[in-house]
Protein backbone atom coordinates (compact mmCIF):
# COMPACT_ATOMS: atom_id res chain seq x y z
CA UNK A 1 0.00 0.00 0.00
CA UNK A 2 2.75 2.53 1.00
CA UNK A 3 4.52 1.18 -2.11
CA UNK A 4 1.59 2.12 -4.18
CA UNK A 5 1.20 5.64 -2.49
CA UNK A 6 4.62 6.48 -3.63
CA UNK A 7 4.30 5.38 -6.48
CA UNK A 8 1.31 8.22 -6.79
CA UNK A 9 3.50 10.47 -4.98
CA UNK A 10 6.41 9.99 -7.34
CA UNK A 11 3.77 10.61 -10.18
CA UNK A 12 2.57 13.71 -9.16
CA UNK A 13 6.01 15.03 -8.59
CA UNK A 14 6.39 14.40 -12.36
CA UNK A 15 3.49 16.01 -13.33
CA UNK A 16 4.24 19.12 -11.17
CA UNK A 17 7.46 19.37 -12.66
CA UNK A 18 5.76 18.99 -16.44
CA UNK A 19 3.76 22.06 -15.58
CA UNK A 20 6.18 23.68 -14.47
CA UNK A 21 8.08 23.51 -17.08
CA UNK A 22 5.08 24.47 -19.63
CA UNK A 23 4.71 27.33 -17.04
CA UNK A 24 7.88 28.59 -17.48
CA UNK A 25 7.83 29.64 -21.23
CA UNK A 26 4.32 30.37 -22.30
CA UNK A 27 2.32 31.07 -19.57
CA UNK A 28 4.27 33.38 -17.40
CA UNK A 29 1.97 36.26 -17.40
CA UNK A 30 3.38 38.73 -15.03
CA UNK A 31 6.36 39.70 -17.33
CA UNK A 32 3.67 41.57 -19.40
CA UNK A 33 1.66 43.36 -17.28
CA UNK A 34 4.11 44.61 -14.49
CA UNK A 35 3.81 48.03 -15.00
CA UNK A 36 0.86 50.48 -16.27
CA UNK A 37 2.08 50.94 -19.78
CA UNK A 38 2.32 47.26 -20.52
CA UNK A 39 -0.95 46.58 -18.76
CA UNK A 40 -2.32 48.89 -21.40
CA UNK A 41 -0.96 47.25 -24.29
CA UNK A 42 -2.35 44.24 -22.60
CA UNK A 43 -5.85 45.56 -23.79
CA UNK A 44 -7.81 45.29 -26.77
CA UNK A 45 -8.45 48.63 -28.32
CA UNK A 46 -9.14 50.46 -31.85
CA UNK A 47 -7.92 53.85 -31.34
CA UNK A 48 -4.40 55.07 -30.84
CA UNK A 49 -2.51 57.59 -28.84
CA UNK A 50 0.73 58.52 -27.77
CA UNK A 51 0.90 55.74 -25.06
CA UNK A 52 0.80 52.86 -28.58
CA UNK A 53 4.15 54.40 -29.82
CA UNK A 54 7.44 53.13 -28.80
CA UNK A 55 9.78 56.23 -29.40
CA UNK A 56 13.56 55.38 -30.73
CA UNK A 57 16.47 56.95 -29.21
CA UNK A 58 20.18 56.10 -30.30
CA UNK A 59 22.69 56.84 -27.82
CA UNK A 60 26.18 57.41 -28.27
CA UNK A 61 29.40 57.00 -26.02
CA UNK A 62 30.32 61.01 -25.91
CA UNK A 63 27.79 62.43 -23.18
CA UNK A 64 27.85 66.15 -24.17
CA UNK A 65 26.93 65.20 -27.52
CA UNK A 66 24.51 65.37 -30.06
CA UNK A 67 24.76 63.73 -34.12
CA UNK A 68 22.62 64.84 -36.57
CA UNK A 69 22.02 61.60 -38.82
CA UNK A 70 22.60 62.32 -42.43
CA UNK A 71 20.35 59.93 -43.30
CA UNK A 72 17.37 60.75 -41.55
CA UNK A 73 16.91 64.21 -41.75
CA UNK A 74 15.87 65.65 -38.02
CA UNK A 75 16.79 62.57 -36.02
CA UNK A 76 20.00 62.86 -33.96
CA UNK A 77 22.33 60.61 -31.88
CA UNK A 78 22.67 61.93 -28.13
CA UNK A 79 24.94 61.32 -25.73
CA UNK A 80 23.72 60.40 -21.80
CA UNK A 81 23.91 64.42 -20.86
CA UNK A 82 21.77 65.31 -23.45
CA UNK A 83 19.09 63.10 -23.34
CA UNK A 84 17.04 64.17 -20.60
CA UNK A 85 16.82 67.77 -22.20
CA UNK A 86 15.71 66.19 -25.33
CA UNK A 87 12.91 63.58 -24.02
CA UNK A 88 11.36 65.37 -20.84
CA UNK A 89 9.34 67.40 -23.92
CA UNK A 90 7.82 64.78 -25.13
CA UNK A 91 6.92 62.96 -21.45
CA UNK A 92 4.99 65.93 -20.58
CA UNK A 93 3.44 65.44 -23.83
CA UNK A 94 2.08 61.82 -23.39
CA UNK A 95 5.04 59.81 -24.66
CA UNK A 96 5.46 56.48 -22.38
CA UNK A 97 7.94 54.17 -23.94
CA UNK A 98 11.19 54.36 -25.55
CA UNK A 99 13.48 51.99 -27.73
CA UNK A 100 16.81 52.03 -26.86
CA UNK A 101 19.84 51.67 -29.87
CA UNK A 102 23.69 51.79 -28.75
CA UNK A 103 26.59 53.60 -31.20
CA UNK A 104 29.58 53.07 -30.24
CA UNK A 105 32.85 54.34 -32.07
CA UNK A 106 35.49 54.23 -29.38
CA UNK A 107 35.07 50.85 -28.28
CA UNK A 108 36.59 48.22 -29.48
CA UNK A 109 34.41 45.69 -31.62
CA UNK A 110 35.59 42.17 -31.50
CA UNK A 111 33.78 38.78 -32.82
CA UNK A 112 31.61 38.25 -29.96
CA UNK A 113 30.15 41.52 -29.66
CA UNK A 114 32.13 42.24 -25.81
CA UNK A 115 30.63 45.42 -25.41
CA UNK A 116 27.46 44.87 -25.94
CA UNK A 117 26.88 44.48 -22.59
CA UNK A 118 29.96 46.32 -21.10
CA UNK A 119 29.88 48.91 -18.17
CA UNK A 120 31.02 51.16 -20.92
CA UNK A 121 28.54 50.32 -23.04
CA UNK A 122 26.09 53.77 -23.24
CA UNK A 123 22.90 52.01 -23.38
CA UNK A 124 23.86 50.00 -19.95
CA UNK A 125 25.13 53.53 -18.85
CA UNK A 126 21.98 55.38 -19.57
CA UNK A 127 19.67 53.25 -18.24
CA UNK A 128 19.95 53.49 -14.29
CA UNK A 129 19.65 57.82 -15.07
CA UNK A 130 16.66 57.04 -17.54
CA UNK A 131 14.65 55.40 -14.56
CA UNK A 132 16.14 57.96 -11.99
CA UNK A 133 14.94 61.17 -14.56
CA UNK A 134 11.77 59.47 -15.50
CA UNK A 135 10.05 57.08 -13.25
CA UNK A 136 6.87 56.38 -15.35
CA UNK A 137 8.49 55.72 -18.45
CA UNK A 138 8.81 52.09 -20.03
CA UNK A 139 12.14 51.40 -21.20
CA UNK A 140 12.63 49.02 -23.99
CA UNK A 141 16.20 47.80 -25.32
CA UNK A 142 17.34 46.49 -28.20
CA UNK A 143 19.48 43.51 -27.67
CA UNK A 144 21.66 42.56 -30.68
CA UNK A 145 25.20 41.72 -31.56
CA UNK A 146 25.70 43.71 -34.51
CA UNK A 147 26.60 47.19 -33.29
CA UNK A 148 29.43 45.91 -31.29
CA UNK A 149 30.49 42.71 -33.64
CA UNK A 150 33.73 43.91 -36.01
CA UNK A 151 31.78 41.53 -38.49
CA UNK A 152 28.57 43.35 -38.07
CA UNK A 153 26.32 40.70 -37.84
CA UNK A 154 23.50 39.63 -35.45
CA UNK A 155 25.28 36.70 -34.74
CA UNK A 156 28.53 34.90 -33.44
CA UNK A 157 30.26 33.39 -36.08
CA UNK A 158 32.05 30.07 -37.54
CA UNK A 159 35.25 30.36 -39.15
CA UNK A 160 34.12 30.23 -42.21
CA UNK A 161 31.74 33.03 -41.57
CA UNK A 162 28.47 31.30 -41.22
CA UNK A 163 26.02 31.65 -38.17
CA UNK A 164 26.83 29.72 -35.11
CA UNK A 165 23.26 29.71 -33.50
CA UNK A 166 23.91 27.91 -30.15
CA UNK A 167 26.90 30.23 -29.27
CA UNK A 168 24.49 33.25 -30.52
CA UNK A 169 21.61 32.78 -28.77
CA UNK A 170 23.54 32.35 -25.57
CA UNK A 171 25.27 35.49 -25.87
CA UNK A 172 22.13 37.18 -26.46
CA UNK A 173 20.91 35.94 -23.99
CA UNK A 174 23.72 37.59 -21.85
CA UNK A 175 22.87 40.77 -23.18
CA UNK A 176 19.31 40.81 -22.45
CA UNK A 177 19.80 39.87 -18.78
CA UNK A 178 22.58 42.59 -18.39
CA UNK A 179 19.89 45.30 -19.98
CA UNK A 180 17.37 44.28 -17.60
CA UNK A 181 19.91 44.10 -14.71
CA UNK A 182 20.85 47.65 -15.31
CA UNK A 183 16.91 48.65 -15.64
CA UNK A 184 15.20 47.74 -19.21
CA UNK A 185 11.40 46.97 -18.05
CA UNK A 186 11.78 45.24 -22.17
CA UNK A 187 14.21 43.51 -23.56
CA UNK A 188 13.52 43.32 -27.53
CA UNK A 189 15.96 40.89 -29.20
CA UNK A 190 16.63 41.89 -33.00
CA UNK A 191 18.69 39.20 -34.09
CA UNK A 192 16.42 36.57 -35.48
CA UNK A 193 18.75 33.58 -34.22
CA UNK A 194 16.46 30.32 -33.50
CA UNK A 195 15.75 29.68 -30.19
CA UNK A 196 16.57 33.40 -28.83
CA UNK A 197 13.00 34.05 -27.07
CA UNK A 198 13.62 30.63 -25.24
CA UNK A 199 17.21 31.12 -24.33
CA UNK A 200 16.43 34.58 -22.95
CA UNK A 201 13.59 33.70 -21.17
CA UNK A 202 15.13 31.07 -19.42
CA UNK A 203 18.66 33.15 -18.58
CA UNK A 204 16.11 36.10 -16.88
CA UNK A 205 14.51 33.22 -14.73
CA UNK A 206 18.11 32.17 -13.21
CA UNK A 207 18.24 36.25 -12.32
CA UNK A 208 14.94 35.88 -10.78
CA UNK A 209 13.78 38.71 -13.58
CA UNK A 210 11.30 36.96 -15.65
CA UNK A 211 8.40 38.31 -13.70
CA UNK A 212 9.90 41.86 -14.43
CA UNK A 213 11.31 41.97 -17.74
CA UNK A 214 9.40 41.75 -20.75
CA UNK A 215 10.53 40.40 -24.22
CA UNK A 216 9.30 41.81 -27.16
CA UNK A 217 10.07 39.90 -30.23
CA UNK A 218 11.36 41.15 -33.55
CA UNK A 219 9.27 38.05 -34.72
CA UNK A 220 8.45 38.62 -38.53
CA UNK A 221 11.80 40.44 -39.25
CA UNK A 222 12.06 40.26 -43.09
CA UNK A 223 15.11 40.78 -45.18
CA UNK A 224 14.94 44.73 -46.33
CA UNK A 225 16.09 47.80 -48.26
CA UNK A 226 14.26 49.92 -46.01
CA UNK A 227 17.42 49.07 -43.34
CA UNK A 228 19.65 51.41 -45.28
CA UNK A 229 18.86 54.69 -43.11
CA UNK A 230 18.73 52.75 -39.99
CA UNK A 231 21.98 50.69 -40.22
CA UNK A 232 23.62 54.64 -40.77
CA UNK A 233 22.29 55.88 -37.56
CA UNK A 234 23.70 52.70 -35.62
CA UNK A 235 26.26 51.93 -37.31
CA UNK A 236 25.51 48.72 -37.63
CA UNK A 237 26.16 47.60 -41.43
CA UNK A 238 27.47 43.72 -42.45
CA UNK A 239 31.33 44.54 -42.77
CA UNK A 240 30.50 41.67 -45.10
CA UNK A 241 27.76 39.17 -46.79
CA UNK A 242 24.46 40.16 -45.96
CA UNK A 243 21.85 38.63 -43.52
CA UNK A 244 19.55 37.41 -45.93
CA UNK A 245 20.54 33.61 -44.08
CA UNK A 246 18.45 34.72 -41.07
CA UNK A 247 16.44 37.63 -41.57
CA UNK A 248 13.07 35.96 -43.35
CA UNK A 249 13.40 36.06 -47.46
CA UNK A 250 10.95 38.82 -48.52
CA UNK A 251 7.04 37.21 -49.02
CA UNK A 252 8.04 34.40 -46.85
CA UNK A 253 4.38 34.26 -45.13
CA UNK A 254 4.90 30.62 -44.09
CA UNK A 255 8.55 31.21 -42.33
CA UNK A 256 6.78 34.28 -41.11
CA UNK A 257 3.87 32.43 -39.58
CA UNK A 258 6.10 29.51 -38.38
CA UNK A 259 8.53 32.42 -36.62
CA UNK A 260 5.12 33.61 -34.55
CA UNK A 261 4.60 30.00 -33.75
CA UNK A 262 8.24 29.26 -32.52
CA UNK A 263 8.06 32.33 -30.43
CA UNK A 264 4.92 32.24 -28.91
CA UNK A 265 5.93 28.63 -27.50
CA UNK A 266 9.21 29.67 -26.09
CA UNK A 267 7.47 32.53 -24.09
CA UNK A 268 7.26 36.05 -26.16
CA UNK A 269 5.35 38.29 -24.28
CA UNK A 270 4.79 40.69 -27.58
CA UNK A 271 5.49 40.23 -31.22
CA UNK A 272 6.57 42.23 -34.13
CA UNK A 273 6.63 42.75 -37.50
CA UNK A 274 8.71 44.86 -39.29
CA UNK A 275 9.17 46.61 -42.05
CA UNK A 276 5.68 46.46 -41.32
CA UNK A 277 4.90 49.18 -44.35
CA UNK A 278 5.66 45.92 -46.96
CA UNK A 279 4.08 43.56 -44.59
CA UNK A 280 0.26 44.32 -43.07
CA UNK A 281 -1.27 41.29 -44.54
CA UNK A 282 1.44 39.60 -42.02
CA UNK A 283 0.56 41.81 -39.07
CA UNK A 284 -3.19 40.79 -39.96
CA UNK A 285 -2.66 37.08 -40.01
CA UNK A 286 -0.32 37.18 -36.97
CA UNK A 287 -2.85 39.30 -34.57
CA UNK A 288 -6.16 36.89 -36.26
CA UNK A 289 -3.93 33.99 -34.79
CA UNK A 290 -2.56 35.05 -31.53
CA UNK A 291 -5.42 37.64 -30.50
CA UNK A 292 -3.90 37.73 -27.17
CA UNK A 293 -0.86 38.75 -27.66
CA UNK A 294 -0.12 42.51 -28.28
CA UNK A 295 1.70 43.17 -31.89
CA UNK A 296 4.29 45.77 -32.35
CA UNK A 297 5.15 46.85 -35.76
CA UNK A 298 8.47 49.01 -37.12
CA UNK A 299 8.26 51.94 -39.19
CA UNK A 300 11.01 53.01 -41.33
CA UNK A 301 13.09 55.25 -38.39
CA UNK A 302 11.62 58.24 -39.79
CA UNK A 303 12.02 61.64 -39.46
CA UNK A 304 9.07 61.84 -37.55
CA UNK A 305 7.23 59.84 -34.62
CA UNK A 306 4.00 58.70 -35.88
CA UNK A 307 1.16 61.02 -34.80
CA UNK A 308 3.75 63.50 -34.17
CA UNK A 309 5.17 66.53 -36.64
CA UNK A 310 7.45 68.75 -36.71
CA UNK A 311 6.55 72.63 -36.28
CA UNK A 312 8.16 74.00 -39.44
CA UNK A 313 7.11 70.66 -41.68
CA UNK A 314 7.37 70.85 -45.38
CA UNK A 315 8.31 68.27 -47.91
CA UNK A 316 11.52 70.78 -48.23
CA UNK A 317 12.15 71.91 -45.57
CA UNK A 318 14.59 70.81 -42.99
CA UNK A 319 13.13 69.51 -40.00
CA UNK A 320 13.68 70.87 -35.93
CA UNK A 321 15.19 68.71 -33.68
CA UNK A 322 11.95 66.32 -32.44
CA UNK A 323 11.85 68.23 -28.64
CA UNK A 324 9.50 70.26 -30.40
CA UNK A 325 7.24 67.48 -31.99
CA UNK A 326 3.39 67.99 -31.23
CA UNK A 327 0.88 65.01 -30.24
CA UNK A 328 -2.79 65.45 -31.10
CA UNK A 329 -5.99 63.18 -30.79
CA UNK A 330 -9.05 63.99 -32.21
CA UNK A 331 -10.07 65.56 -29.28
CA UNK A 332 -7.66 68.05 -29.76
CA UNK A 333 -7.71 68.94 -33.81
CA UNK A 334 -9.44 71.59 -35.19
CA UNK A 335 -13.00 70.88 -36.60
CA UNK A 336 -13.65 72.94 -40.07
CA UNK A 337 -17.39 72.04 -41.22
CA UNK A 338 -17.06 74.18 -44.28
CA UNK A 339 -14.73 73.10 -47.04
CA UNK A 340 -14.82 77.08 -48.06
CA UNK A 341 -13.28 77.60 -44.88
CA UNK A 342 -10.01 74.99 -45.32
CA UNK A 343 -8.10 77.36 -47.60
CA UNK A 344 -7.76 75.13 -50.62
CA UNK A 345 -6.81 76.21 -54.26
CA UNK A 346 -9.58 77.12 -56.40
CA UNK A 347 -9.51 74.44 -59.05
CA UNK A 348 -9.58 72.02 -56.21
CA UNK A 349 -12.46 73.49 -54.20
CA UNK A 350 -14.52 73.32 -57.50
CA UNK A 351 -13.71 69.93 -57.78
CA UNK A 352 -14.83 69.33 -54.53
CA UNK A 353 -18.09 71.14 -54.88
CA UNK A 354 -18.37 68.94 -58.63
CA UNK A 355 -17.96 65.65 -57.56
CA UNK A 356 -20.83 66.28 -55.06
CA UNK A 357 -19.63 67.08 -51.64
CA UNK A 358 -21.47 69.96 -50.11
CA UNK A 359 -20.14 69.43 -46.63
CA UNK A 360 -17.16 67.75 -44.87
CA UNK A 361 -17.85 64.67 -43.30
CA UNK A 362 -16.55 64.19 -39.33
CA UNK A 363 -13.39 62.73 -41.22
CA UNK A 364 -12.84 65.15 -43.61
CA UNK A 365 -13.27 67.83 -40.99
CA UNK A 366 -10.93 66.77 -38.57
CA UNK A 367 -8.20 65.16 -40.86
CA UNK A 368 -7.55 67.55 -44.00
CA UNK A 369 -6.12 70.38 -42.68
CA UNK A 370 -3.24 68.25 -40.51
CA UNK A 371 -2.57 66.48 -43.51
CA UNK A 372 -2.21 69.47 -45.51
CA UNK A 373 0.23 70.73 -42.63
CA UNK A 374 2.48 67.53 -43.60
CA UNK A 375 1.18 66.04 -40.03
CA UNK A 376 1.63 62.08 -40.01
CA UNK A 377 -2.01 61.20 -39.38
CA UNK A 378 -3.64 58.01 -38.06
CA UNK A 379 -7.37 58.12 -39.00
CA UNK A 380 -10.09 55.92 -38.69
CA UNK A 381 -13.84 56.21 -39.71
CA UNK A 382 -16.55 54.02 -41.22
CA UNK A 383 -16.81 52.77 -44.61
CA UNK A 384 -18.64 55.42 -46.71
CA UNK A 385 -17.74 58.82 -45.00
CA UNK A 386 -15.03 59.51 -47.71
CA UNK A 387 -11.57 58.65 -46.09
CA UNK A 388 -10.34 58.42 -49.75
CA UNK A 389 -11.48 61.52 -50.33
CA UNK A 390 -9.90 63.53 -47.23
CA UNK A 391 -6.36 62.27 -48.16
CA UNK A 392 -6.85 62.73 -52.18
CA UNK A 393 -8.02 66.32 -51.01
CA UNK A 394 -4.91 66.39 -48.83
CA UNK A 395 -2.78 65.36 -51.85
CA UNK A 396 -3.84 67.24 -54.58
CA UNK A 397 -3.85 70.41 -52.05
CA UNK A 398 0.16 69.48 -51.72
CA UNK A 399 0.65 69.02 -55.62
CA UNK A 400 2.84 71.57 -57.44
CA UNK A 401 1.28 71.27 -60.97
CA UNK A 402 4.48 73.26 -62.52
CA UNK A 403 6.37 70.18 -62.20
CA UNK A 404 4.79 67.28 -64.32
CA UNK A 405 6.91 64.35 -62.01
CA UNK A 406 5.68 61.90 -59.37
CA UNK A 407 5.10 63.90 -56.69
CA UNK A 408 3.03 61.12 -54.38
CA UNK A 409 3.54 58.02 -53.86
CA UNK A 410 -0.09 56.28 -52.18
CA UNK A 411 0.16 52.85 -51.62
CA UNK A 412 -2.87 50.49 -51.45
CA UNK A 413 -3.63 46.84 -49.68
CA UNK A 414 -5.46 46.00 -52.80
CA UNK A 415 -5.90 46.78 -56.72
CA UNK A 416 -9.61 47.51 -56.19
CA UNK A 417 -8.75 50.25 -53.49
CA UNK A 418 -5.62 51.49 -55.92
CA UNK A 419 -8.10 51.89 -58.99
CA UNK A 420 -10.69 53.56 -56.68
CA UNK A 421 -7.99 56.58 -55.45
CA UNK A 422 -6.79 56.72 -59.26
CA UNK A 423 -10.81 57.98 -60.26
CA UNK A 424 -11.08 60.05 -57.32
CA UNK A 425 -7.61 61.96 -57.34
CA UNK A 426 -8.84 62.65 -61.27
CA UNK A 427 -12.24 63.56 -60.71
CA UNK A 428 -11.64 66.20 -57.09
CA UNK A 429 -8.63 67.45 -59.42
CA UNK A 430 -10.92 67.55 -62.80
CA UNK A 431 -10.19 71.63 -63.11
CA UNK A 432 -6.34 71.24 -62.03
CA UNK A 433 -5.27 69.00 -64.95
CA UNK A 434 -3.95 66.79 -62.76
CA UNK A 435 -2.44 63.10 -63.35
CA UNK A 436 -2.79 59.92 -61.84
CA UNK A 437 -2.49 56.74 -62.76
CA UNK A 438 -2.60 53.25 -60.71
CA UNK A 439 -0.08 50.90 -61.27
CA UNK A 440 -1.10 47.52 -60.48
CA UNK A 441 -0.91 43.94 -62.01
CA UNK A 442 -2.78 42.52 -64.71
CA UNK A 443 -2.83 45.49 -66.65
CA UNK A 444 -1.09 46.58 -70.29
CA UNK A 445 2.17 46.87 -69.65
CA UNK A 446 3.07 49.31 -72.67
CA UNK A 447 -0.40 51.53 -71.43
CA UNK A 448 1.82 52.10 -67.97
CA UNK A 449 5.02 52.55 -69.64
CA UNK A 450 3.56 55.51 -71.96
CA UNK A 451 1.38 57.06 -68.66
CA UNK A 452 5.10 57.16 -66.56
CA UNK A 453 7.14 58.54 -69.70
CA UNK A 454 4.07 60.96 -69.87
CA UNK A 455 4.87 62.49 -66.38
CA UNK A 456 2.19 61.52 -63.21
CA UNK A 457 2.04 63.28 -59.88
CA UNK A 458 0.60 60.68 -57.99
CA UNK A 459 1.13 56.95 -58.67
CA UNK A 460 -1.22 54.84 -56.08
CA UNK A 461 0.17 51.20 -56.59
CA UNK A 462 -0.47 48.16 -54.12
CA UNK A 463 1.34 46.45 -51.93
CA UNK A 464 2.00 42.60 -50.93
CA UNK A 465 4.39 40.58 -49.34
CA UNK A 466 7.05 40.98 -51.30
CA UNK A 467 6.57 44.53 -50.85
CA UNK A 468 5.13 47.68 -53.73
CA UNK A 469 4.08 46.11 -56.74
CA UNK A 470 4.06 47.96 -59.99
CA UNK A 471 2.24 45.37 -61.73
CA UNK A 472 3.66 44.28 -64.71
CA UNK A 473 5.68 47.05 -65.25
CA UNK A 474 7.90 45.88 -62.31
CA UNK A 475 11.16 45.18 -64.06
CA UNK A 476 11.36 49.05 -65.57
CA UNK A 477 13.75 51.28 -64.23
CA UNK A 478 11.50 53.52 -62.05
CA UNK A 479 14.75 55.94 -61.04
CA UNK A 480 13.21 58.77 -62.95
CA UNK A 481 10.02 58.50 -61.46
CA UNK A 482 10.73 58.55 -57.81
Amino acid sequence: MSLELKTVNEINMIQVQKNRDNVKNRHILHSGMFNSTLRDWQTLKTELTPKNFMYPIFIIENDDEIQPIESMPGVSRYGLNKLQGHLEPLVQKGLTSVLLFGVVDKLPKDGLGSHADSQENPVIRALPKLRSWFPTLTIACDVCLCPYANHGHCGILYPDGSINNTASIERIAQVAVSYAKAGAHIVAPSDMMDGRIGAIKDKLAAHNLRNKTAVLSYTAKFASGFYGPFRDAAKSAPAFGDRKCYQLPPGSTGLALRAAERDVAEGADMLMVKPVLSYMDILKEIKERYPEYPIQWSVLKAPKVPMATSKTSSRNAAFEDLSNVEFETSEDVEVIDQFKNMHLKEELLRGVFAYGFEKPSAIQQRAIKPIMKGRDVIAQAQSGTGKTATFSISILQSLDLTMRETQVLCLSPTRELAVQIQKVILALGDFMNVQCHACIGGTNLGEDIRKLDYGQHVIPPTIDSSGVDFGDASSRDFGNYF
